[in-house]
C-alpha cells in the first residue's frame, strides 16, 4: 500500500513539474503560434484504476483550462478509439501541431510503445512531436 502510494505522489508530482515547465517554455511555443496555428497538448497515461486516473484528471484539468489539450488512458488496443476522441477534440481547437506528453516511467513500458504507434498510425494531418522525457525514480 505504501508503494502505491509513493507512487502516485511521484507521478502526481512529475505531472505538475511537466506543466509548470510547459508553461515556462511558452516563449518558445508562442513563436510557431503565428505561423502554424496554435500547439495542441495531448497527455496520455497508463490506465491506472478509478483513484489513480482521478488524480492525473485533476492535474489535466487545471492544465487544459488554459490549453487545447486532450488526455488519453492507454489500456491495450480499444485505446485507439480513445486517442481517435482526443485527437478529433484537439482538431476542433484548430492547432497547427500536437505535442504529446507521456506519464510513462519507461519508454520500456508496452502501453507506451503501443500508444506511440497508435499516434502514429491515427495521426496522418498534424505535425506530431514526442516530448521523450520520461520520469524515473
Amino acid at each position: 500500500m505504501l508503494f502505491w502510494i509513493r507512487k502516485t505522489i511521484h507521478i502526481t508530482a512529475c505531472f505538475y513539474v511537466l506543466i509548470f515547465g510547459l508553461l515556462n517554455t511558452a516563449p518558445i511555443y508562442s513563436a510557431k503560434l503565428e505561423q502554424a496555428g496554435q500547439t495542441g497538448f495531448l497527455v496520455v497515461a497508463a490506465d491506472r484504476g478509478t483513484a489513480g486516473n482521478e488524480e492525473i484528471r485533476k492535474a489535466f484539468n487545471a492544465f487544459s483550462a488554459s490549453h487545447p489539450a486532450a488526455l488519453v488512458f492507454v489500456t491495450d488496443e480499444h485505446s485507439r478509439q480513445i486517442l481517435q476522441s482526443g485527437l478529433s477534440r484537439l482538431n476542433q481547437h484548430n492547432i497547427g501541431r500536437i505535442v504529446v506528453l507521456p506519464l510513462f516511467i519507461s519508454a520500456a513500458e508496452p502501453r507506451y510503445q503501443l500508444i506511440h504507434k497508435l499516434i502514429s498510425e491515427e495521426n496522418q494531418t498534424i505535425p506530431c512531436d514526442f516530448h521523450e522525457t520520461l520520469w524515473r525514480e
